[in-house]
């Protein structure tokens, strides 16, 4: 009888995200892999069924509200910074072979510490993007100098996360590059059991339908839409609709902004469930997506499964990887309303049969099995140096 060793991996992050679930669920199935995962925010975005079907550990972290400055776009994002308390003791009662930790903040910095200690490798795990991440600087520049070099290996979730690390001058040998991806299946599977002309007959949906989803909050650029969208001659304005899906603290600011620019055709759906919202992404022709900030955005893979194309913003980590060059869809310049507008005249008449088909054709390579497939590359590389 052969004898495989347990390898024991301790993963630090925030919370679960679903998204997130089936890609921990994978490893967690695997036997010869031994994972602790460990949480610093209790509460919001982890999924329930997540928290009793993996082995989850809650470290004992005060988190700090943060305000990010993005000077460059003229917005600001709300964070948590994560002030790790007994982390150093809870992961040194665990023992690990391997740390991997998802960010580049303190939490982060005292898990190196504590590799260190413990004589074990230590993974960054990393979603930044050189988009996202110009306007950072101070103590998170500084925190990234220290640690990016000294880190033994990186787990990149997509290309422009890969781009990044190689812009601080990371050779692709220690780069293993996942995917940002959703559950491919479910929304094919959703949006096709969709009835699309009932839904469009009952939310008053005509013409060439543009959705965007997303929270309601000003770094995700709905003013921008709205301004974009008013621009366009009132005649396409009364004959194609915009349709928004989301809550957020702009909510009421952005129903304001219509109604003064007395914008034709606009509809504030609210929150949607998952199934619900694939109804919406089958009603629809085209996801905008007019982020100023963002290492990704899964609304547009969730789109593209759906089968609906995109027009997305340049500033993202998705349309960097998923549009650009791709043929699912088209890049824009949020911050040029002017061009914005003109991209949004051009697609109310443009013919998207073809795209459609080119978007689920795209999605499917960026799937949960390419991130468990690299981290137990680099789970096997550094457990066998």
């Amino acid at each position: 009888m052969s004898y495989f060793p347990v390898i024991k991996i301790a993963l630090l992050t925030n919370k679960i995200p679903h998204y997130r679930r089936p890609v921990f669920e994978a490893l967690h199935n695997d036997p010869s892999i031994s994972l602790r995962i460990f949480l610093s925010q209790r509460n919001g975005g982890s999924v329930s069924a997540g928290r009793a079907a993996l082995p989850i550990r809650h470290a004992r972290t005060i988190n700090l509200p943060w305000t990010t400055k993005h000077t460059s776009v003229d917005t600001r994002q709300q964070e948590y910074l994560a002030i790790p308390l007994l982390q150093h003791f809870e992961l040194a009662s665990f023992k690990p072979d391997l740390i991997i930790s998802g960010e580049f903040g303190l939490r982060s910095l005292s898990a190196w510490f504590t590799a260190r200690l413990l004589r074990v490798p230590f993974a960054l795990w990393s979603e930044e993007t050189n988009a996202a991440a110009r306007d950072k600087g101070g103590l998170r520049l500084m925190a990234r100098r220290f640690m990016i070099p000294r880190s033994t290996a990186f787990l990149a979730l997509g290309r422009p996360a890969s781009d990044y690390l190689q812009s601080w001058g990371i050779p692709t040998s220690k780069i293993y590059v996942g995917a940002q991806a959703v559950d491919n299946e479910f929304w094919m599977e959703e949006s096709g059991k969709s009835d699309r002309a009932r839904i469009r007959q009952e939310m008053g949906l005509t013409g060439t339908t543009f959705v965007a989803v997303g929270r309601l909050v000003a770094l995700k650029g709905f003013d921008l839409l709205l301004n974009a969208w008013a621009a366009l001659p009132k005649n396409l304005q009364e004959r194609h609709t915009l349709l928004i899906i989301g809550e957020g603290n702009e909510r009421v600011r952005l129903e304001t902004q219509a109604a003064r620019l007395r914008i034709a055709r606009v509809i504030f759906a609210g929150h949607k469930s998952l199934a619900e919202l694939a109804g919406m992404y089958a009603a629809a022709d085209v996801l905008v997506f007019p982020s100023l900030v963002d290492v990704w955005g899964m609304v547009v893979n969730e789109a593209m499964a759906c089968g609906v194309p995109v027009l997305a913003s340049r500033y993202a980590g998705a349309s960097q990887e998923l549009i650009d060059g791709t043929g699912a869809g088209e890049l824009i310049d949020p911050l040029d309303v002017e061009a914005f507008s003109k991209a949004l005249e051009r697609w109310c008449s443009a013919d998207l049969s073809s795209m459609h088909t080119r978007a689920r054709a795209v999605i499917e390579g960026c799937n949960f099995n390419v991130t468990v497939n690299a981290i137990r590359r680099l789970i096997h590389d550094l457990t066998n140096m």
